[in-house]
């Protein structure tokens, strides 16, 4: 029976979101310091058709569709779990579970969902939330985002503050003049008009309220050394608050010897570097750590500050990245490596930690209740295991780090939870053909019973091979690239065609040994006669393992150009296909005719022309046969021509010169 709301949420006014608290507060941790505490960073910026606000389904959309579409897409890998939420927090999709049944996801606007939130928390032994607030949702303060924002701080701090958590505002932002000027805005009405440090349950340190600002220094966020000294400055003010200042930082923070270190050394307070993606095992959680802590340590023990390490418990955002990324890209594997991060942290001396994230879905960090039980589609789950599971594990990871002597916790999963199977990729992107009535004919002409072998796409393909399957043109048959490690050697009278389409630039396999039979296999399909088409998604084609070892062994020559913006791609034998400007230029590896003996036929088919005019290397190129590729060939195409204007034209083009070979 489908759930139906009696009373559809109501959005909050923006005065009401400012207004002060006057709610119940109950004592529970310790707010005057950070010491002893695992927060988490809580972004509260999922919305659904239906909570009260306009815009309908937000940071639940993605994967090139929406989450209420047909067929349904989103940007999230992992799905909620929805079992204590009332109809009244339930919000439809048009994603069905196996059985049929409707799946529903929630709202951050909405106050019953946060408030159970914080009562996760309390009852997981969670010590609270950082608060995320985009500069880009809080700078028209007059539109429904800077109102949402509001509206889930408000509920946030009453959660805070009847569960007995602490909290705080992290600003996620650039640093130039713009984001500046929104921060003091904003801030100042938060202050003033909320009066949100007013309530015990907002986090202090050194016996000041604690402002996060998260982005400092990296490379891609803005930053004008003036505006941010004088935002500094503001905040440390007594009528703002007199803040302690924490910075989220890249991991070369230490290295700085510019006016980011001189700022951070005079302003800061909390130094936190990111750690999510910096690793993706327990022993590169350890290398990472012994690579980075004892010197980042040792400056913030010099410069009187305090160092918050940061720990994730997984990383997948396949969902928000349309075929070109794997699912379950860092495994969690069972939680040993979240908790394999939080004996680091103890072993350096360290008695807090900053869990990224507590509901960031789309990246898969999230450590509140998901399920083991998502809808027909592609998703991680938590393997078997209870859907608290990860709440616990960090309550006991703050308990770790306050001293106690705890251990991993054993829990077997449940075997009942372990039926959900992800639907291929392949399957999962299905869409309309791109290719127009000329090209289909001409396609069906070129390939009519021709099976293409198609290998790696297990996790990830590249969009070129999702508008291969999307045609419904071609027979194409899929490999693993263990499968391709382990079998004999394809015939080319049988596959007169292999695809690479990964859509990253793995050779997926556990081991050198599988790596390089995969090389073996690819070398002597080609010189037996095949054609081998490199479409990787990645910008590096079989990169790793090895560097790019194995593509050399299996005859793939190429080496990496950069080149600048401004620079295009050129198809000097193709009128009807006209020249193309990467927004970022070329940054790749890709052919060169000098990579190759004088006996190995080499043919451009797109020329990489730097700003000067000088052709830097070949987009796209037909190499052998002849010499080290005997009589097959290899047809290598750059990653950067995936967001050409006429791709389905270039991907047409591109097919037929693999298939004839001219």
């Amino acid at each position: 029976m489908e759930l139906v709301q009696k009373d559809p949420p109501r959005a909050m006014s923006l005065a009401e979101s400012l207004s002060p608290y006057t709610g119940p507060v109950v004592e529970g941790v310790d707010t005057s310091t950070v010491h002893r505490k695992v927060m988490c960073g809580y972004q509260g910026w999922f919305m659904a058709k239906g909570d009260g606000y306009v815009p309908g389904f937000v940071h639940w959309n993605g994967g090139g569709g929406r989450i209420d579409g047909t067929p349904p897409r989103c940007s999230v890998d992992f799905w909620p779990d929805m079992s204590e939420l009332g109809p009244n927090e339930r919000f439809a999709t048009t994603y069905r579970h196996a059985d049929g049944s409707t799946a529903y996801v929630f709202s951050s606007t909405v106050k019953t969902t946060v408030l159970r939130h914080f009562k996760w928390m309390k009852d997981a032994g969670i010590d609270g939330v950082f608060v995320q607030r985009f500069t880009g949702c809080v700078s028209n303060q007059k539109d429904w985002n800077y109102r949402r924002t509001c509206e889930v701080l408000n509920h946030c701090r009453e959660g805070a503050n009847r569960y007995g958590r602490a909290y705080a505002v992290m600003y996620d932002t650039d640093f130039d003049r713009r984001a500046v000027d929104v921060m003091t805005a904003d801030w100042k009405r938060l202050v003033g008009e909320m009066k949100l440090m007013a309530t015990r349950a907002y986090i202090r340190h050194r016996g000041a309220p604690v402002i996060s600002l998260w982005g400092y220094g990296f490379g891609h966020r803005k930053f004008d050394a003036a505006a941010t000294a004088e935002f500094f400055e503001f905040l440390k003010r007594p009528e703002n608050g007199g803040c302690t200042i924490m910075l989220g930082v890249p991991n070369d923070w230490a290295s700085w010897t510019d006016d980011r270190m001189r700022l951070l050394k005079k302003y800061a307070t909390i130094i936190s570097p990111w750690n999510v993606g910096r690793y993706g095992s327990p022993d590169g959680a350890q290398n990472h750590f012994a690579k980075h802590f004892p010197g980042d340590l040792a400056l913030c023990k010099k410069h009187d500050k305090d160092y918050y390490a940061v720990v994730f418990p997984g990383f997948s955002w396949a969902n928000m990245h349309e075929g070109g990324s794997p699912l379950n890209q860092t495994p969690r594997l069972g939680g040993r490596f979240l908790w394999r991060q939080f004996e680091l942290v103890r072993e350096y001396g360290m008695d807090m930690a900053y869990i990224a994230m507590f509901d960031e879905v789309d990246e898969g960090t999230a450590i509140f209740k998901c399920t083991n039980n998502p809808p027909v589609g592609r998703f991680c789950t938590y393997e078997g295991l209870p859907s608290d599971f990860y709440l616990t594990l960090c309550g006991r990871g703050g308990r770790l780090l306050r001293g106690e002597d705890v251990a991993f916790p054993e829990v077997a999963p449940d075997p009942a939870q372990l039926t959900y199977k992800p639907q291929t990729i392949l399957a999962y992107h299905k869409k309309a053909s791109p290719f127009d009535a000329a090209q289909t004919d001409e396609l069906k002409r070129a390939f009519e019973r021709t099976p293409i072998m198609v290998v790696g796409t297990e996790s990830t393909c590249s969009t070129w091979l999702l508008d291969m399957n999307n045609s419904g043109l071609f027979d194409l048959r899929e490999k693993t690239w263990d499968e391709f490690a382990r079998e004999e050697t394809p015939s080319p009278k049988t596959f007169p065609m292999i695809v690479f389409g990964n859509g990253t630039e793995d050779i997926g396999v556990a081991s050198d040994d599988a790596a390089a039979a995969v090389a073996d296999r690819i070398r002597a399909y080609v010189r037996a006669g095949g054609t081998f088409v490199v479409m990787s998604g990645g910008r590096y084609p079989m990169y790793r393992p090895g560097g790019g070892r194995y593509a050399t062994q299996a005859g793939l020559r190429i080496a990496f150009i950069d080149a600048p913006r401004g620079s295009e791609i050129v198809f000097p034998d193709a009128g009807d296909l006209k020249s193309f400007k990467p927004r970022n230029g070329v940054g790749a590896r890709v052919t060169r005719r000098k990579l190759y003996a004088a006996e190995v036929a080499y043919r451009s088919c797109a020329e990489i022309r730097n700003p000067a005019g000088d052709v830097v290397g070949d987009a796209v190129a037909v190499i052998g046969p002849g010499g080290e590729l005997g009589s097959g060939r290899i047809v290598n195409v750059a990653t950067d021509l995936q967001g050409y204007r006429r791709r389905a034209a270039l991907l047409a083009r591109i097919l037929r010169i693999a298939r004839a070979g001219k």
